[in-house]
Formats: structure tokens, sequence, C-alpha cells
């Protein structure tokens, strides 16, 4: 052995647990049984993969409960940046955005439902919870509030099998909401079970069930949609609950059997609006959805007989403005269906985009005159405001769908104005348009108070998937930052080229064929 040796033994010799001689430059024990030596340097490590030797740090800071701006505003987030070795190694990979939606490092389901529940007999409790919190909670304008004064009726006017199914699935979703899953369990499993008992009837002759309590067939089939949407509701609510994209199917098809005997009218306003809603989110986050034999949304929404310009509590906007967000879905469709644009589609993409934007950019929104002249100024503001995010958000959506040469700094305005709107709401009640504007947040700044909104909206609204599209955002802000370098240098040979993951977009976490995000 030299004079010259290491103080301490080298990384491999370490490993092994073994005696090290200590030569420099290379442990004699390491070349000798044809071992790598791992040198005697300082190395990183990763506290979320200890190396068995160290004593684990305070690396990773993990706050039980997200700390809000009053407690700590020079660290708030920090849950957030912290990034793993499964991030660095995720930025590295090609992985679809499937796999990316669903990696393990996002927050997973919660355990296994019991069939114990907390509470029976308790239905008056609950129907009282769902009037003064469910409903509200569910429509950004309370004049009028369908919620109320449409389900309602359905829920107590009668005993048939359809009726029980809302009144059980209204149930479900305040029990839920109040106090958990367990509870909620009976009445979910009570309305699904009325729901499949009433499709079985309603294949039946006509007579008895129908009209023994003076409802025709189009008040049964009515009231079968409402369960349907509220068992949808439900699995938005709990975000262990997979489902709703099953139950919005199934409100489509009553939905296409009224339309055929109906030519396209339907009795209910509200009904309509509110799946047209759940529609519209479900064609954004899958938006090869909508096959052109099925019923036509655009269709409906035209035939609605209302003021397009007025905001719409089940909506949170105008009907207008989401007619616009679903034509850009069918832009965005018809860009997914063919492999490479061609100039015609190109022509077509470019003139609708013109028109919609020209929309975008004159359209107003105004509340309803009932609403209006009994509202309170904190509440005006919130009504608008929401229904601002709509079109601003729509307006970036447009513009990431056929963007133009100058279409990056179109977005920046956008969003410099959307989150001054945002900064006007002490809590925002819809996850769509945060969505898209989380997305386009590229500095702390903006982060943080997006960050700081979806604390706020976990608090006040305990809907489960504000916490799924919390962990997809964050997700989604590590792989862009991660691959913020990537074409920064010219690659130089083929394998460079093949190494490199392409950047990220928002737009690729909702092409999957996962029923999630959902933006209800």
């Amino acid at each position: 052995m030299s004079g010259d040796c290491a103080r301490q033994s080298c990384w491999t010799c370490k490993k092994r647990k073994i005696g090290c001689d200590r030569s420099l430059p290379l442990c004699v024990n390491c070349t000798r049984s044809g071992r790598v030596c791992q040198g005697y340097n300082l190395r990183l490590v990763w506290p979320d993969q200890p190396d068995g030797r160290r004593k684990l740090g305070e690396v990773l800071h993990t706050p039980s409960v997200p700390g809000t701006p009053e407690v700590a505003p020079r660290h708030y987030g920090q849950q957030f940046l912290n990034v793993t070795s499964e991030d660095i190694l995720l930025s590295t990979t090609e992985q679809t955005p499937s796999q990316l939606v669903s990696n393990p490092s996002l927050p997973g389901p919660r355990h296994g439902l019991t069939l114990h529940h907390a509470i029976l007999g308790e239905e008056a409790s609950l129907l009282s919870y769902y009037e003064r919190n469910i409903a509200a909670l569910m429509s950004s304008t309370q004049v009028p509030n369908g919620f109320l004064s449409e389900l309602l009726p359905m829920a107590l006017s009668a005993r048939d099998q359809s009726s029980m199914a809302l009144f059980n699935a209204i149930l479900a979703v305040s029990a839920f909401h109040h106090f958990g899953s367990e509870a909620a369990l009976p009445y979910k499993s009570n309305a699904v079970k009325n729901l499949s008992d009433s499709l079985r009837v309603d294949d039946a002759p006509l007579g008895n069930e129908f009209y023994s309590s003076g409802r025709t067939r189009t008040d049964f089939i009515d009231t079968q949609i409402a369960a349907s949407m509220m068992l949808c509701v439900y699995s938005v609510f709990d975000e262990t609950e997979g489902n709703w994209h099953m139950h919005l199917d199934g409100a489509r098809f009553m939905l296409q059997r009224l339309a055929n005997s109906h030519k396209g009218r339907f009795r209910s306003s509200f009904l309509l609006t509110w799946f047209l809603y759940h529609e519209v989110m479900a064609c954004f986050t899958q938006p090869l959805r909508e096959k052109p034999h099925e019923l036509d949304l655009l269709q409906l929404l035209e035939g609605a007989e209302r003021d397009k310009t007025t905001i719409v509590g089940v909506l949170g906007c105008s009907a207008e403005v989401i007619e616009i967000i679903h034509r850009i879905n069918r832009m965005r469709a018809s860009i997914l269906r063919r492999n490479q644009n061609t100039e015609d589609l190109k022509d077509q993409l470019t003139s609708e985009r013109l028109l919609l934007e020209h929309q975008l950019s004159s359209l107003t929104q105004h509340i309803h005159p009932d609403e209006e002249s009994s509202i309170t100024p904190s509440r005006r503001i919130r009504i608008l405001s929401t229904a601002e995010l709509y079109r601003l958000a729509a307006y970036i959506y447009l513009l990431h769908v056929v963007p133009t040469s100058d279409c990056d700094q179109i977005r920046a305005t956008i969003l410099a104005t959307a989150l001054s709107v945002l900064e006007t709401l002490d809590v925002a009640t819809r996850p769509w348009p945060l969505f898209i504007i989380a997305c386009e947040a590229v500095n702390d700044d903006a982060r943080v108070q997006v960050l700081q909104m979806l604390d706020k909206m976990d608090v006040t609204r305990g809907i489960g998937n504000i916490r799924v599209m919390r962990g997809i955002v964050e997700a989604f802000w590590k792989q862009v930052d991660l691959r913020a370098d990537v074409g920064g240098g010219p690659a130089t040979t083929k394998r460079d080229v093949q190494a490199q993951p392409a950047p990220l977009s928002w737009g690729d976490l909702v092409n999957c064929e996962t029923p999630v995000p959902w933006f209800i």
C-alpha cells in the first residue's frame, strides 16, 4: 500500500460491509475482485432512498395539513416544491399521459368501505342538510335553484322506484358530505337498486305504476335521469368512486329516448342543463367521447328556451360560454381523429377560431333578474367573477387547441387577468377554470395563489374531485419544470433525440382514456 491513502473506506466496501485498503485512486480490494470502486468522494443521497447508514434527516417537508398564507407566508406550498427521485426518473422517460395520471406517487384511494354505517333512520336530517348545504354547493346562483325547486318534488311526490332512487341518491350525497363514505353506502346501494328496478319496470307495458300516482311516462323518465345524475354527483364527491361516466352514460341513454319521442324538446330546462354541463366537461376530459350518431349537445343547447347570456347556477356561467367550450371540444376531437392536419382542416379550424375568439371577446354575462333584485354585493361579485373565469379559461383553451403565432403573449395577458379575477373570490366554486389557470401558471407567485385557492376549496367545499385535481396539477408542474430545458441545446445524435422527452402540455393529461380528471 502506498503512503497516500484515503481517510475512509470506499463506498463499495462500505456497502459490502468489509474492510477497505483505502488505496488511491482506487481500492485494491475492488480491483482484485473485479468490482467497480465507487471512490471516496462525497455522494448525494435521496431522502426517499436511504442508504441504511445515515440517520434520516428532515429534508422533505411534509406537513400534515397544508399551511395557510397567514401561518407561513414565506414557505407556503413546500409540500409541492419537493421533487423526489421518482419525479426525476419520470421526467426522463417516455411515459404516456395515462401513466402520469395514474402514477403511484399521486394520492391513492382510501381503504375499502365496510357494510357498517354510522346512522340509521335520519333521512329527515340528511334531507335538511341537502337543502341547507348541498343544493347551494352545486349551484352558483340560488334564484332559481333547480336542485331545490325541481329535484325535491321529483323525489318526494311519489313512492315508485324512480322517485326512491332519486331520494336515496340525494341522501347518499348528503351523508357522504356530512358524515363520510360509511354513512353514505346504504343510501347509495339503495339508490342503485331502486334505479335498476325502475328501469326494468319501464320496459314493462304501459299502465299500473305510471298512472297510479298521476304521473306520466315522461315524469317517470325525468326522475330516472335525475337519479342517474345525482349518482354521478356522488361519484364526483367521493374520489374513490370512479363510476361517474357510467351514470352519465345512463342519463344520456334516457335523454336520447326522450329526444326521440319529443322531437328534441324537453319539459325540464334544469334537468337538460344539468346533464349538458356534465357532458361538456366529460367531453373536455375525453374529447373522443361524443359520437356522431348520438345526442347532438349543440342542438340541445340551441333548443333550450332561455336567454343564453344569463348566468345559470348549475353551469356557473352562461349557456353561451358552455356552448363555446363544447365547440372547442369538437375542434379538438376533429384534430385528434386525424393523424395529420390537412390544409382543409387547418382552414376550417382557423375560421372557427376567429369566430369563437370574437365571440369570447365580445360576449357579456348577467345575473338572473329575480336574483339581482335580492342579492348581496359580495354574492354578486362571486357570481360574476366565477362566470368571468369560465370565459377567460375558455379563451385560453381555444388558443391551446388552435394556436396562433402570438398566442403565448395573448395567453399570458389572459392569465394575468384571470389571476386578478381569482383574487376577488374568497373561495372558488368551480374546478374547471382553476385547472386551466393552474396549468398556465409558470412562476411561483401564480402557483402559490392557485395552491391557496385549492386549499380553501378543499376546506370549504370538501369535494373529492378537488383533491384529485390538485394531485394532477402538482404532478404536471413538476414535469413541466423538469422538462423545461428539453430542446434547449442541439441534439448531436439520433440517440440524443430519442432520449429527450417531449415537452408536456396540459392537454396530454386529458387526452387519455382514463375518466379523470373530472371538473364538475
